[in-house]
């Protein structure tokens, strides 16, 4: 129904999905639909008993005519992530549960990492509201470096080319992959990172004096945005280096 793709603001991926059935709790879902969508100029609910309407799209909609569509249809939403993303996300509807569920997630991930294994976090919406998200769980998978990515980095440093890592990945991954490559290990988080302003999307003034005795000390940043990216080669380049 609809498609977010990744959105540097919220920083992750949404989509809205239509459950196909024959029932809504227990009701005709035709029944639900009709009764959903009455009123909404331009629609027309379809004969058909899948809850199916005809030549409807939901980005026509204003907020509450896509509410009301999205649940007369049975529709929820799906979210993926990183794990501290969308636990961030889940955690503010469902604050009681907040605690055990980080301490769950960031020991799966913990676990997963130290074996070179990246997780992706995945919630969807339940009960009907579009804003309740529930944590389903994390997806894995292994993205190993090319095979000729390690002999490429050691010919960069034979011409005195200093190779760092910026990753979004979990900083274990980041840790393990550049044990792999034969890279420094020293990969810090984004926690000491700054950020564009929010409002005109500028880079901080001062970034490579108040940054880049940091940049140049690391071999790496784990755990980054496209913005940290940006952020980290502009740094380097008002240090008068060529990234």
């Amino acid at each position: 129904l609809d498609y977010m793709p990744f959105d540097p603001i919220v920083k992750r991926t949404e989509g809205t999905v239509r459950e196909f059935s024959s029932s809504i709790n227990g009701s005709s879902s035709a029944g639900m639909t009709l009764a959903a969508v009455s009123g909404v100029g331009g629609l027309t609910p379809s004969s058909s008993k899948s809850s199916l309407l005809e030549g409807v799209s939901s980005k026509s909609m204003n907020a509450s005519q896509k509410s009301a569509y999205f649940i007369g249809v049975n529709a929820f939403k799906t979210t993926k992530g990183a794990p501290h993303v969308i636990l961030k996300l889940v955690n503010a509807c469902d604050p009681a549960n907040a605690a055990a569920l980080t301490r769950q997630v960031e020991s799966d991930v913990h676990r997963l990492g130290l074996r070179g294994i990246r997780s992706l976090a995945v919630a969807k919406t339940v009960n009907g509201d579009v804003e309740n998200w529930r944590f389903l769980g994390l997806l894995t998978f292994l993205d190993p470096p090319r095979p000729d990515t390690k002999q490429t980095i050691e010919d960069a440093k034979k011409y005195g080319v200093a190779v760092k890592m910026i990753t979004g990945d979990h900083v274990l991954i980041a840790r393990e992959t550049a044990r792999v490559l034969g890279m420094g290990d020293y990969i810090k988080t984004s926690a000491g990172l700054p950020l564009l302003d929010p409002v005109t999307k500028a880079k901080p003034p001062h970034l490579g004096r108040d940054y880049g005795d940091m940049c140049l000390a690391v071999d790496g940043f784990a755990q980054v945005f496209p913005e940290h990216k940006y952020l980290i080669v502009e740094c380097l380049r008002e240090l008068d280096y060529k990234v």
